[in-house]
């Protein structure tokens, strides 16, 4: 029963830091609209409507974008990743032009039917083209620092998951090749002992007691994912003589 209060509670908790986030966004929003884009005489229901209009026309926008250009995306961040700057640049440049246009139908629309001013050449040469300009300017700043964000992080999570895979590879083919090692190499060894013992025994007493080292070691060391570099040249050395007592003339 506590363990339900406690989530209610933190699922109200989200549920009121949403809202406030977004109370604030149109809060701003409606600061901008006023005195960056310089919409005079707006009042708040003429507010709501560009409000829905611009950001519904920036989510068609973006999410098309996305669709089409995301996979375009992960293999450049894949292939480099100084392309994460490139990227941002160009997204910069198109979010410019997408708030230019949706501004400019705005201030076009505000101008038009809001005020009443007939003179839409007006818009080109005085302060509402600067407005429109500066407008689209501070929201491709903003969005570009936020786009730019999740690329850098897109790519470190591409690196992750490559690493991941890497390491999975050679840990797989390690424990193949360590499987292979065990069966084939035991019963080359013991042929190899069997044939030492008919012609010279010591030098079988020598394989065996190098046969013996060597599994010992193997047996050591093989849930280990680190050995010291020292005791790997022992090993290598002792089945190198392993090698040479097999092959013998054969193997330099």
């Amino acid at each position: 029963m506590e363990v339900e209060n406690t989530n209610k509670k933190e699922y109200r908790g989200k549920e009121s830091a949403k809202l406030f986030k977004l109370f604030l966004l149109t809060l701003l929003t409606y600061v901008l609209f006023k005195k960056v884009l310089k919409l005079y005489g707006l009042d708040f229901p003429t507010f709501i409507g560009y409000l829905v209009f611009f950001g519904g026309s920036f989510m068609l926008v973006h999410s098309f974008l996305v669709k089409k250009f995301y996979t375009d995306i992960e293999r450049l961040l894949r292939a480099d990743e100084k392309n994460v700057n490139k990227l941002t640049l160009y997204c910069g440049i198109t979010l410019f032009a997408v708030f230019f246009m949706l501004s400019f139908i705005i201030k076009l629309f505000h101008l038009l039917f809001i005020l009443e001013d007939q003179r839409i050449q007006i818009i080109l040469f005085n302060e509402h083209f600067r407005a429109i300009c500066s407008f689209s300017f501070l929201l491709t700043i903003v969005y570009t620092i936020y786009i730019y964000t999740r690329l850098n992080a897109l790519a470190k999570n591409q690196q992750i998951v490559e690493q991941k895979v890497i390491t999975g590879n050679v840990s797989a083919q390690f424990e193949s090749l360590k499987n292979q090692l065990d069966p084939h190499f035991l019963f080359n060894s013991l042929n190899v002992l069997g044939a030492l013992i008919e012609e010279d025994q010591d030098k079988a007493i020598l394989f065996n007691q190098s046969l013996s080292r060597t599994y010992r070691y193997i047996l050591d060391q093989k849930n280990k994912e680190l050995v010291p570099l020292e005791e790997e040249l022992a090993f290598a050395r002792t089945y190198i003589e392993l090698l040479q007592m097999r092959f013998e003339d054969s193997l330099t």
